[in-house]
């Protein structure tokens, strides 16, 4: 059915014409109504596809409308997703920058840990050796000590037997002591020498026998 607004446009804009243009007026009216309704027709096919062309032109500049505002959303996100991903990457140049300083010092730190601990093998290797020499040199010496105090033992002993025969003799001047004072004065001198002799003898003793203690 034509919209009576367009029937109605349709009809001023036809009797505009024929009034203009007196010539072209049909000589019968029955053709006059059937062109009239011919253009009717066609004018009334031509508003509908306009009409539709128009709303499809309305819907396409809304879904364009709306495709340029989810495109400025998405531009805008992804704007600020770029800006937070440079942020990141710059966070992480900086962070691996500073991984690779404290790599770069860890290195050198144990380089030189590794010359130190290097240098301190050599001493202690050094020092062992001086050690070992050291040691071997104690165990010469301990034993010559060893030899040198038995040797002193058995002159001890042989000086002790000396002694039991000195008292002995003493024993047997004082018996004699009556019948001969100078010689009893002389024994009192071998006496109190071999007293001393025999202190000495016992000094030396615990002397020899502490020093083999700190030895062992």
């Amino acid at each position: 059915e034509i919209d009576p607004q367009l029937r109605r446009q349709f009809q001023k804009a036809f009797d505009l014409t024929l009034q203009t243009n007196p010539s072209i007026v049909p000589a019968s009216p029955q053709i006059l109504a059937s062109l009239q309704n011919a253009l009717l027709q066609q004018t009334a096919e031509k508003s509908q596809k306009e009409q539709t062309l128009r709303k499809k032109l309305s819907s396409l500049r809304s879904e364009r409308e709306e495709m340029e505002s989810r495109l400025r959303k998405e531009m805008g996100a992804a704007a600020v997703r770029k800006a937070e991903l440079t942020k990141e990457l710059e966070r992480i140049a900086r962070e691996k920058e500073r991984v690779e300083e404290s790599l770069i010092k860890q290195t050198e730190g144990m380089k030189a840990m590794k010359k130190d601990l290097e240098y301190k093998l050599a001493e202690a290797s050094k020092e062992k050796e001086e050690l070992t020499k050291h040691l071997g040199f104690l165990s010469k010496s301990r034993e010559e000590l060893e030899t040198a105090l038995e040797t002193e033992m058995a002159l001890v002993e042989k000086d002790r037997d000396s002694l039991k025969k000195v008292i002995d003799e003493r024993r047997a001047i004082q018996k004699a002591k009556a019948e001969n004072k100078e010689l009893e004065r002389n024994i009192e001198i071998m006496t109190e020498k071999a007293s001393k002799e025999k202190a000495a003898l016992q000094a030396e003793v615990e002397d020899l026998k502490a020093f083999e203690k700190h030895l062992k």
